[in-house]
Formats: C-alpha cells, structure tokens, sequence
C-alpha cells in the first residue's frame, strides 16, 4: 500500500479521487497508517475530511494508535469522534459508528462507553455495543457487567427480527457461560465465591442454557446436532410445548 511507504503520495493520490464518498474513505485509511508514527499530521489529514462518517472512522483510528502512549489525545479524540457521529443522518451508518467508538471507549472507561453505547437508538447495534462493554468489564466489575448484560437481554426481547435476536441472545449466552466457568473455577479455588454471587454476575439472569433454548426457538436458523448437548432440555422442552400450544389455539 502506497500509504505504508509514502503517506504523502498516497494523500496526493486520493485527493484527486472524485467520488466524495470513496476519497473520504482513502483518506480516513492513510489517516490510520499516518497515525503510527505521526498523529499530528493524521489529525491534520482527518481534519479535511468532510463526511462524518468517515471522519469519525479516522479519529477512532488515531485513538487506537495513541491510547497507549498518549491517553489525554486519546480521550480527546473519542469525544471528539462521538459529537461527530451523532451528527451522521443515515440512522444504520450512526449506530455503528457509536458502537465502534463505544467498543474502543470500554478498554479505559467503560462507564462512558456504557453511556455512550445507551445513545444508539437501534436495539441491535445496541445491544451488541453493551456485549462488547461486557467481555471488557467481567473480570474486573461484575456488578456493572451484571447490570449491562440484563440490559442487553431485555433490549434483545424489543428485537422483532427474529435471527437478530437469537443472536443477540446466543452472545449474551456465550458471555454468561463464560462468566459461569469462572464462577465455578472461585469456587473450587477460593473462598470469594460468596462475594462474588453477591456481586451479582454469578448467577444473574438465566443460564447461558436457557438463553441458547430460548435463542433457538426462536430462530429460523437450523440447529446443530453437536450444540444440543449443551442446551438446558428442560428449558427447550417447554418452550416448544408453549410453540405447540400457541399452533393448537390458532387451529
């Protein structure tokens, strides 16, 4: 890639690109390469960037190259990218954009990147954007992990694509059985295990089981045969009684 090798002809180059659009693109990835060795002067190149989602895409991009050496820059520059994505119309383009910057926020901040992550109107992207907080914060804050992960299951219930939201559903099941691993692993090892269901991650909500039931009654997606060993039977017992018994009333 030109940009690697010679950032400023590559910046040349994608000047001249005459689609608004695919220049603000070129320019936001020679942005990215720049910002490893020169954030001024990629600040200075997303600063000619007129499409905020593009924009945004760059500053976010810079923060990843400076987090770890310049974390003031940093900060400055996710709250500056998040005032330019609320200002993106297209309401798709915007959740995503909050989501990334709330993923990349969750690493130092997560409170914040929580806060940023409630502003996407879109319970999908959402959702998703709290998961993300989730994996970031299980370790080190089981209650605010607690509280984000129930709040993601009920934004999942507001889904009313039904593959969206069994996947929404089959991650938070993922994130909670990994939570129950650990708690298992206290346990067996510790005497904290006590402090830690207090917490409130342990054992919050339903099973990872219940949720990957839930998740696949509900989808149109086919089943694997190798999973089923890992859903509560129980759980997908009944609900496909509920099933039989809502087709039998539509008789």
């Amino acid at each position: 890639m030109v940009a690697q090798t010679n950032p400023q002809r590559a910046e040349t180059i994608a000047r001249t690109i005459a689609n608004p659009n695919r220049q603000a693109k070129a320019l936001a990835a020679i942005a990215r390469v720049v910002a490893q060795t020169n954030p001024k002067r990629a600040e200075a190149i997303t600063d000619t960037i007129t499409d905020p989602l593009w924009q945004s895409s760059s500053l976010i991009g810079i923060t990843e190259a400076v987090a770890g050496t310049d974390p003031e820059r940093a900060t400055r520059l996710t709250e500056r990218a998040e005032t330019i994505a609320h200002t993106i119309t297209n309401p798709t383009s915007r959740a995503n954009a909050l989501a990334i910057i709330a993923r990349v926020v969750a690493q130092t901040n997560p409170k914040r990147a929580e806060t940023i992550a409630r502003t996407i109107a879109n319970p999908n992207r959402q959702a998703k954007a709290l998961i993300r907080i989730v994996r970031a914060v299980a370790a080190t804050d089981p209650e605010h992990a607690a509280r984000l992960t129930e709040h993601a299951e009920t934004l999942a219930h507001t889904i009313t694509d039904s593959n969206q939201q069994a996947e929404i559903l089959t991650a938070i099941a993922d994130v909670v059985a990994g939570t129950e691993e650990r708690c298992e692993a206290i346990e067996l090892t510790s005497e904290s295990s006590g402090a830690l269901a207090r917490s409130g991650l342990c054992g919050c909500g339903r099973s990872s089981k219940q949720l990957l039931a839930r998740a696949w009654s509900i989808s149109t997606l086919e089943i694997p045969v190798s999973a089923l060993p890992v859903v509560d039977t129980s759980t997908l017992h009944a609900l496909v009684l509920d099933l039989t018994d809502e087709k039998d009333a539509n008789l």
